[in-house]
């Protein structure tokens, strides 16, 4: 069982944190209210992996510079509709950017996939964009 940590230690993680957001650049929305981020962390369970995944979002190598309009594999872009950190506008216009992309807003789903049935329901949306359509249509 994963222990709490101590409050300088919550302290020191929320900083960083909040040190590691920066404003939506896509919808031009201020940044999570603080009390967002300080219940996120406090739903975390591994620390270590919450760390590991802030360091990955900070490491910009020259293929995340390039813009969302390059892309030209078939996009599905998946969005929460009571997503708290990235609300529905920030997918709205990352699928706008991207060329022939396809918005799924879930209802009530929020920045994860963890309410029963969500991931079946995820995994048939991205089927439903990767499978081929059968031949003769």
């Amino acid at each position: 069982m994963l222990s709490r940590s101590s409050s300088a230690d919550r302290s020191a993680g929320l900083a960083r944190r909040r040190a590691s957001r920066t404003a939506n650049s896509l919808t031009d929305r201020p940044r999570p209210r603080p009390s967002r981020v300080e219940a996120s962390y406090d739903r975390a369970t591994d620390f270590a992996a919450a760390a590991n995944h802030d360091r990955a979002a900070r490491k910009m190598t020259p293929d995340r510079l390039a813009p969302p309009s390059k892309i030209t594999a078939p996009a599905l872009i998946v969005h929460g509709t009571a997503d708290p950190l990235r609300p529905l506008p920030h997918g709205q216009a990352l699928a706008a950017q991207i060329p022939h992309a396809r918005l799924e807003a879930v209802p009530g789903m929020g920045h994860g996939f963890f309410s029963p049935g969500l991931p079946r329901h995820i995994g048939q949306l991205i089927l439903g964009r990767t499978q081929s359509p059968p031949s003769g249509t």
